[in-house]
């Protein structure tokens, strides 16, 4: 049996939990006052790609948006916002790189206040690199190129990917109206916009995602107490790839890459409109089964055979994990006691841990609420705090396949909705997560690498015929290996059954006696 000396196959590469740092200075403009008091930090990744592969490296990039809302030297609240620059970049196995994308997270973010204008932003970026290589099997020697050659296989099931084209967007909304309210006295302190997806429906082709961007804005009018504004807008996007077949597992991702709030006067108040452009992807994940050569051998002449490990990542499974996660700290704890309502709110989850457990994966970490609230002060007056709480989570997520236990599991978690609600004493913090939870398997086998002829040959005497008790342990490649015959040959002298054969090389089988020609 003749087989090829090199072997092409796409495999699943990248890392989970690759660390960035994104810091910068700010000086404020003319037009912000002095910086009293940070009450709130939001910082958010907006990645300038997915990923651009050059050469033996994959190249990321992008920028993170800060807005930092202040109490000013006249205790006033305001605000100001602006960006600095990340990248990140990995080796590839030389020029092999298919396709990639990335999903990047903030872990933490700070802002120092090192003059009465000018703050020192630093934030910590935590990034699941994904990447598709194409990546060959040699094996040396000529041996295996001879007619008189018997070759053993094994099945490998890789994991690979294909990744569509980003598909950009932009969707327009009225947010809210104010009416009595004259625009020049409405000031938009800060606002988010949070993307999820709530459906996949692939198809050959093409995949179809729908899902909910939340946008909210901090406004305050002159003279009234800040308030917070949302509004949910469904998007659906249909999305071409190719290569998408029945089978494949396939991972959404929306990223809002641009979100604004613009405050429009009318003839009775005031319109809070909304522009967001989102940008969404597919990655479809699957398996392609291969048939490596794990051992040969000669019929006619000795040979000297090299071996080594082979080890791949195969996909076992692909879900999508949805909790509501709450918990209540007292407000002195939270630097708030006299808080009456939260009126802005983010939420961040951090990833601590995802490990393959009994019948599941174990997904561990907290969510940083941060926010700003009001409060009344110590003369009776309405003020502004910051708030701040972590809220710790442990899940286990049910997945119905055997799990193996150093499995690799990544893991891409959204807060996708969450609330603080206040009494006298507590604040009750809550959270609904979306997790995106992809579970592969690490495998090895022993495979062929290199086979050469040696001076030896064999010769048969003819018409001889040799009675054969196998052990137990043996195959039929064994045995005919040992006598320098052919499996097929030895099937066909002992009327095999055909599923005894197709079992060769997969499962030790007792045979029994055999005649061996």
């Amino acid at each position: 049996m003749n087989i090829e000396k090199e072997m092409e196959y796409l495999a699943e590469r990248g890392a989970s939990g690759v660390l960035s740092e994104s810091c910068g200075d700010y000086s404020l403009p003319d037009y912000n006052t002095d910086v009293k008091r940070i009450l709130q930090v939001k910082a958010r990744p907006v990645p300038s790609s997915m990923g651009f592969i050059d050469g033996d490296s994959a190249e990321y990039s992008g920028i993170v948006e800060y807005e930092v809302v202040y109490l000013d030297s006249e205790n006033n609240l305001t605000s100001c916002a602006f960006t600095t620059d990340y990248e990140l970049a990995m080796k590839t196995r030389g020029e092999s790189a298919m396709g990639t994308d990335i999903r990047t997270g903030i872990s933490g973010a700070s802002i120092r206040l090192t003059g009465p204008r000018r703050l020192s932003a630093r934030a910590q970026l935590v990034s699941d690199v994904h990447l598709t290589e194409c990546d060959s099997l040699n094996i040396d020697g000529d041996a295996i190129t001879d007619g008189s050659a018997e070759v053993k296989t094994g099945e490998a099931r890789i994991a690979y990917s294909i990744y569509s084209e980003p598909q950009e967007r932009e969707y327009a909304e009225e947010l809210a109206r104010l009416d009595g309210v004259i625009s020049d006295e409405v000031t938009l302190l800060s606002s988010d916009c949070v993307a999820r997806v709530e459906d996949v429906e692939a198809e050959e082709g093409s995949c179809a995602i729908k899902g909910v961007m939340e946008i909210s804005a901090l406004v305050k009018p002159e003279g009234e107490c800040a308030q917070c504004y949302k509004k949910q807008i469904p998007f659906e996007q249909k999305i071409e790839l190719e290569g998408l077949t029945e089978g494949k597992s396939v991972i959404p991702s929306v990223t809002v890459t641009s979100h604004k709030v613009s405050v429009d006067p009318t003839e009775d108040g005031v319109i809070l409109s909304c522009s967001v452009i989102c940008e969404s992807r597919v990655r479809a994940l699957s398996n392609a089964t291969h048939s490596i050569p794990t051992d040969t051998y000669n019929r006619k002449r000795g040979v000297e055979n090299e071996y080594e490990d082979f080890s791949y990542l195969e996909h076992i499974a692909t879900r999508h994990h949805t909790s509501d996660v709450s918990g209540s700290v007292a407000l002195s704890e939270i630097g708030c006691e006299n808080m009456r309502n939260a009126v802005y709110l983010t939420a961040s989850p951090r990833l601590a841990g995802a490990v393959a457990c009994d019948g599941g994966v174990k997904i561990s970490g907290d969510v940083r609420f941060s926010g700003i609230a009001c409060q009344i002060n110590e003369e009776g007056e309405l003020t502004y705090c910051g708030i701040k709480y972590d809220l710790p989570f442990e899940q286990n997520v049910k997945l119905d396949c055997h799990i193996p236990d150093d499995a690799k599991v990544d893991c891409a978690l959204v807060a996708s909705s969450f609330a603080c609600d206040a009494n006298s004493d507590y604040a009750e913090f809550s959270v609904r997560l979306d997790a995106d939870i992809t579970l592969l398997g690490r495998r090895k086998m022993k495979r062929l690498a290199s086979s050469e002829f040696t001076d030896e040959v064999f010769e048969k005497e003819e018409n001889a015929i040799t009675v054969y008790y196998p052990t137990e342990d043996e195959t039929l490649f064994d045995i005919a290996k040992r006598f320098h015959t052919s499996p097929i040959e030895i099937a066909a002298d002992n009327s095999l059954t055909e599923e005894v054969f197709a079992l060769d090389g997969e499962k030790k089988v007792r045979l029994g006696k055999l005649i061996i020609r």
